[in-house]
């Protein structure tokens, strides 16, 4: 899916997140989205989503705007797209295998049995089996975040845009999910990942896009950042300096970084 930001821009409480972004995200194209907290990341992926309107500009999906759909032109459009929240997300009241297999219910009506061996085998490929009866209560962030990049695997997705896969993560799940990242873009999906981590910026994404205060933007690849546009860059620049590629060394860090 290709996205398309003209001089979007948003505001809270008259105060600007964003302002003036215009951005074209090519199909197949990985983008990483970086920024301190309160920049803007989620905000910026739900406007990709289309679950927002911008206060100014236009955001387009494959040519098309949201806002301008109508409820059944939205759904379609909706049904091509997967966003993983940084907490999850996950339906509080349903188990781990009825959070995964609801939207196979709903998207492909294929009977119990196939729904249930699809379910085992995701679960079976993350090494998380042991998770399959629990609720969401009883995992941990970690373990929430597997499965809700598990259930965004559900159909064929044409956008996946997920927010800080990373943060607050063990050692173990930080390869578990690096190798979802790995097999969607081996895939060619486009996507929009929220995350600090520096190698991850560097190796993992063809461009980023940096949410910096006062509304403040900068796009390109990582290895193009520029000194003294502003200190959150800077202090990027000075990290991805230091270290490894991500094929050399995938366990190169926790994933701890806050955004």
């Amino acid at each position: 899916m290709r996205v398309e930001l003209a001089d979007v821009g948003v505001a809270y409480n008259e105060s600007a997140v964003f302002q003036g972004v215009s951005l074209r995200v090519a199909p197949g194209e990985t983008l990483a989205v970086v920024g301190p907290t309160g920049s803007g990341k989620t905000t910026f992926l739900k406007l990709c989503a289309g679950l927002i309107p911008p206060a100014r500009g236009t955001v387009l999906l494959d040519g098309q705007d949201p806002v301008a759909q109508g409820a059944e032109g939205l759904s379609r459009l909706r049904r091509r797209i997967r966003f993983v929240a940084q907490e999850g997300a996950l339906i509080s009241n349903l188990s781990v295998f009825e959070n995964l297999a609801l939207p196979m219910r709903y998207h492909s009506h294929a009977p119990e049995e196939v729904i249930r061996r699809e379910v085992e085998g995701l679960l079976a490929e993350a090494s998380v089996t042991h998770l399959l009866r629990l609720f969401p209560a009883q995992l941990s962030l970690g373990e929430k975040k597997i499965v809700s990049l598990l259930r965004a695997r559900e159909g064929i997705a044409s956008l996946l845009l997920i927010d800080d896969p990373f943060l607050g993560i063990d050692e173990l799940q930080f390869e578990t999910i690096m190798g979802m990242v790995r097999r969607w873009r081996a895939r060619k999906a486009t996507m929009v990942l929220v995350t600090n981590h520096p190698w991850i910026v560097r190796d993992m994404a063809d461009r980023l896009i940096a949410l910096l205060p006062d509304g403040v933007h900068w796009t390109g690849r990582a290895e193009e950042i520029p000194a003294g546009v502003h200190p959150f860059l800077d202090g990027i620049r000075r990290r991805l300096e230091g270290t490894p590629s991500a094929d050399r060394d995938p366990a190169g860090g926790t994933g701890r970084e806050s955004g």
